[in-house]
């Protein structure tokens, strides 16, 4: 895989207008841009190195690797991963040596509203010779198709996840509702002896509690291993994502538990 050299006053350049920290390399000094095709968390590629060891045009060249920032500051491809950034003094040296076939002028475009352009980026690439197709990258096609594809994904398991919680709560629900003749005697004999509502509301708070939330808490820690080996295979943290839905989860599921204590308490209120 090959990568992309630019200098440093090119980088400027553009990091000016990508509103981005500029550099200001010596000779012998090297920043590399690392894109990760396989997605990740930010993870740096090559942290371990204190040098970087390149070849080009046939020739060794050794750079002291000061930094390496994640993302691409141009769009990667397949051919060209990563984007290095050398001085001045250095890239007038590899221009030197590198054949004018291999010299590239980079014209890049950023589009505010990505979506709503694919039938431009299109027609602009319809526009391209031939020839010249493989060296015309962008990411509007993909992205709207991802999207796309995404949008139908989120339907279905919203939709689902609206189904499965009522299917839950209503099994929850009718099975402390089926109980209530079996603990009705047990409730006025509590009556009988002495114990007032409010110690058996108590009681019915716990009852409740137990039938509510032990299965959400079981089923919390089986979500936790499976995202966390899930965040392993994707190599990005979905640990923010999974709390979200929790506790979006977790709201609604406290709003059925109230519904259905009280509608419990009013059913044992009724009993002498």
């Amino acid at each position: 895989m090959c990568n992309i050299y630019i200098s440093n006053s090119d980088y400027n350049s553009l990091a000016s207008s990508e509103k981005i920290s500029k550099l200001n390399l010596k000779a012998g000094e090297a920043v590399i841009h690392s894109y990760n095709f396989t997605g990740g968390d930010g993870k740096k590629i090559f942290s371990d190195m204190k040098e970087l060891k390149l070849n080009i045009e046939g020739k060794s060249v050794t750079y002291t690797l000061r930094d390496e920032i994640s993302g691409g500051i141009i769009n990667a491809d397949q051919n060209y991963a990563n984007t290095v950034v050398i001085s001045d003094e250095d890239f007038s040296k590899v221009k030197s040596w590198t054949k004018a076939d291999k010299l590239k002028v980079y014209y890049g475009y950023n589009l505010k509203d990505s979506m709503k352009a694919e039938k431009a980026v299109t027609e602009m690439k319809d526009q391209i010779p031939k020839e010249m197709k493989s060296r015309f990258n962008e990411r509007v096609t993909d992205f709207t198709e991802v999207m796309k594809s995404m949008s139908l994904f989120f339907f279905i398991g919203t939709f689902i996840s609206i189904l499965f919680f009522i299917a839950t709560g209503s099994i929850l629900y009718f099975k402390l509702f089926n109980e209530v003749q079996k603990d009705k005697q047990e409730f006025i004999a509590l009556k009988k002896m002495g114990m007032s509502f409010g110690e058996i509301k108590k009681v019915v708070n716990i009852q409740c509690a137990i039938m509510f939330f032990i299965p959400f808490a079981v089923a919390f820690l089986h979500t936790c291993f499976a995202i966390k080996a899930l965040s392993n295979i994707l190599r990005s943290n979905l640990s923010i994502y999974l709390m979200l839905i929790v506790c979006i989860y977790l709201l609604f599921q406290i709003i059925y538990y109230l519904f259905a204590k009280a509608m419990y308490i009013r059913q044992i209120s009724r009993w002498n």
